[in-house]
């Protein structure tokens, strides 16, 4: 029914496509809308938030577009999960040396994994 279903989050009798794209819509108007507002708030750091957010409010909506961006980021929270647990049961380093280490050496083995599943997929 839909050309990218498993990008839409309802199923077909819950509700069709377009009804989908319409409350995207709104929901970026109600956003752009408390945004400048925002940019009118005392607290200067909120302005500065709202300023920049209304700067980039294009991209922040480019996942509706584009079918290749996924709507969450389950898949970059499971690549890190065991990374996590890790840090978690060993209690972490004891310097700043060890953390950039760490971070360093699962990023690289992260790198390859990632690299060695695209050249099985082809």
């Amino acid at each position: 029914m839909f050309a990218n279903e498993r990008r839409f989050p309802y199923s077909a009798s819950e509700l069709d496509y377009s009804l989908y794209l319409r409350r995207m819509h709104r929901l970026q108007k109600s956003f752009n809308h408390w945004l400048s507002k925002g940019t009118d708030a005392k607290v200067k750091r909120y302005r500065g938030r709202c300023k920049l957010l209304l700067k980039h409010r294009e991209s922040l909506w480019v996942f509706l577009k584009k079918a290749s961006i996924p709507l969450t980021n389950n898949e970059a929270e499971r690549c890190i999960r065991g990374f996590v647990i890790q840090r978690k049961i060993s209690f972490g380093t004891t310097s700043d040396a060890g953390d950039k280490f760490r971070s360093r050496i699962h990023t690289l083995i992260e790198t390859y994994k990632n690299a060695a599943y695209q050249q099985c997929r082809c």
